[in-house]
């Protein structure tokens, strides 16, 4: 027997008579429960309310609260793992990640707050298996109603070390509190760049300039004006970025490419070498005059810098003096074939000096040489803020078609070509296609020296279009006649050795820099115009290989940022739920009180708390003291000088 049951006696059931034979009470409350399809409807809730308060006996109620928390918990980490590092959803009725997570969060506070409220009700009736003072129901409920009763709960330290798993329960309580706060730190926003749907980048790029130029007469050619214009700017204002003259296309201003090892596209373009030849100076000083100094293999002194031709009695009528001296000239490095190249021999005053008072400046002569040649360039490429970025990787340079020819001026038709094994489609490095014989796919044919085969006879490979490249005579005739009239003999000069009044071209101007020279801004000088031919190239290229390089169009968006370490907090009140449920549930059933689950019921003070004569059964589950509690009619009231609760039921029969 229980110790609910060694309470009280067992007292039988009350019956009815009604003329052929005996009625239980259940009977007759059934019977005056209605007839037909209302007494069936109310039969039918009546039975289903009769089996939840069963379910309730068992902790079946506190522990599915422990799944619904458990559940809102794996929904808030599956909803915040997935969208972590991406763009803020966009949901129908403008509901927010944020309010998904408050409203998940609510259920998981209520849930979890729900067995541990039960539990402390239960541990109240497990406490009072030994005598307590009865102050400690008080404690008990006021624990179990919210976060005050739970702190005033534990603040009674002399009890709270007799009762360590209520107290548990009312730390969890307590610590209930600090869910909200700690939801609403999990979830950041934090600018970010996406794909746009739809969105295409576009570089222009091409494997072939053949036009550009027209033949003004035999041997003559008219560069295209935009590549005059072209070629002026970057040697007069050069841009600090190649990208800064391309015309691309970006809508949103950030943009990216397919990439391979960085590399994102190839195209054909213009290289540039420079060198000092400075050992090759000569002079022709003398004690009368001041020395004269040109380079040797410029074959005579005409090419000099210094003062050219002194007066002999009148200084102030002798010849100016000449700065800078340029002449085209041919270098036949082997590592390239050059498409123009010049020396300049220049007066460069000493270092430390004032170059507004170079007049009195101790002056030195420099030499140096620069060549520009046709290159396949190979580039990694983005676009980040409307500024299109490209750095050079590698660059091929190109060979004449024609090996034995000296120079584009004197070979009719000289071109520049080149056959590569690989090359980039869509960001990819893939191997060209060679054949032996031509095919749909290998349609150009390429010597052994892999340039354009110009001998039919001769022993031919055929590759396919996009791994051939090639500036055609014209461009390359005209753009070798342009830097003749720009750099050939367009020499600088001034009065009484002033390095920075000069009379002679700007380009050349450019080049001197006021007689500070080097090799460093030589080189600059170059790449600068370098890169204006390369782009004008790109954007003029022609025939089936001219193209683009196609990128992803970026736009900024606000994308969420969870911030994992401050989910730590209502997970472990979660655990701390389940565990302390366990705890109780484990620990009624061991005291063999578990049965009766009364938890927060108020009847069980009713039913085990009276006088025994107001009981007509003992009962001490739940759902059965709330079914006898029906037919109990109770009434507060004044007797023998106190306040009792005394039975006012009536007989029921009609």
């Amino acid at each position: 027997m229980s110790p609910v049951q060694a309470f009280h006696d067992v007292q039988p059931k009350q019956v009815y008579v009604t003329g052929e034979r005996r009625l239980d009470d259940h009977e007759v409350r059934s019977a005056r429960g209605g007839h037909g399809d209302v007494g069936r409807c109310q039969s039918v809730y009546g039975t289903i309310k009769h089996h939840l308060a069963r379910l309730d006996d068992f902790w079946m109620f506190e522990v599915l609260n422990c799944l619904v928390a458990m559940c809102s918990l794996i929904f808030v980490v599956v909803i915040l793992a997935f969208y972590r590092n991406k763009p803020r959803p966009q949901w129908p009725l403008h509901i927010s990640i944020n309010s998904l997570l408050s409203i998940f969060t609510a259920i998981l506070k209520a849930s979890l707050l729900v067995p541990v409220e039960k539990g402390i009700c239960q541990l109240k009736w497990l406490w009072f298996r030994r005598p307590r003072a009865l102050s400690d129901m008080e404690d008990f409920d006021n624990a179990s109603r919210g976060p005050w009763g739970s702190l005033l709960f534990l603040l009674q330290a002399r009890q709270s070390r007799h009762r360590p798993l209520a107290s548990l329960g009312a730390v969890i309580t307590i610590g209930a509190l600090a869910i909200d706060p700690f939801s609403q730190q999990i979830l950041r926003f934090k600018p970010c760049i996406r794909l746009q749907d739809g969105g295409v980048a576009v570089i222009p790029r091409t494997n072939n300039y053949t036009g550009g130029a027209i033949l003004s007469r035999p041997g003559y050619a008219a560069l295209d004006p935009r590549m005059t214009a072209a070629i002026t700017l970057g040697a007069l204002a050069a841009p600090s970025n190649e990208g800064a003259l391309l015309n691309f296309q970006c809508q949103t201003g950030n943009c990216t490419f397919p990439s391979d090892n960085q590399a994102v596209f190839s195209t054909l373009g213009m290289c540039s070498a420079c060198r000092e030849v400075s050992d090759r100076i000569q002079t022709n000083a003398s004690a009368e005059y001041p020395p004269v100094y040109y380079i040797a293999n410029f074959h005579n002194e005409t090419g000099s810098v210094g003062l050219i031709t002194p007066h002999p009695t009148n200084p102030y009528m002798q010849t100016p003096h000449t700065m800078f001296w340029p002449k085209k000239n041919m270098s036949f490095v082997p590592g390239y074939d050059e498409l123009f190249t010049f020396e300049a021999i220049m007066l460069n005053v000493d270092a430390g000096c004032d170059v507004m008072q170079s007049t009195t400046c101790p002056k030195h002569p420099w030499a140096v040489e620069c060549s520009w040649y046709p290159c396949v360039k190979t580039y990694s490429a983005a676009i980040s803020n409307y500024t299109l970025n490209e750095t050079l990787l590698d660059s091929i340079p190109l060979r004449k078609t024609n090996a034995s020819a000296i120079e584009v001026t004197t070979t009719p038709g000289l071109s520049w070509s080149l056959a590569t094994d690989r090359v980039l489609r869509n960001g990819t490095w893939r191997r060209c296609q060679v054949s032996e014989k031509y095919s749909n796919q290998t349609q150009v044919a390429i010597s052994r020296q892999k340039t354009l085969q110009l001998e039919p006879n001769s022993p031919t490979s055929w590759y396919e279009p996009d791994c051939v490249w090639e500036l055609g005579y014209l461009p390359a005739l005209a753009l070798n006649q342009f830097f003749s009239r720009s750099l050939n003999e367009s020499t600088l000069q001034s009065a009484n050795s002033d390095t920075v009044r000069l009379s002679g071209s700007d380009m050349s101007k450019a080049l001197y820099r006021n007689g500070t020279a080097n090799l460093d801004s030589v080189q600059k000088f170059a790449k600068a115009v370098e890169d204006a031919m390369t782009v004008r190239m790109r954007q003029s290229g022609d025939g089936s290989q001219t193209g683009y390089t196609f990128g992803s169009v970026m736009e900024s968006q606000t994308c969420v940022e969870v911030q994992w370490r401050w989910i730590a907090f209502p997970a472990s009140l979660v655990l701390l739920s389940i565990v302390f449920l366990c705890l109780t549930a484990a620990r009624a059933i061991a005291t063999d009180t578990g049965r009766g689950a009364w938890r927060s019921s108020s009847l069980a003070a009713y039913f085990h708390g009276l006088d025994i004569c107001l009981l007509p059964n003992a009962v001490d589950r739940q759902s059965e003291m709330l079914h006898e509690a029906k037919s109990l009619k109770v009434t507060l009231s004044e007797s023998t000088r106190r306040l009792q609760i005394v039975d006012t039921r009536r007989d029921l029969s009609p």
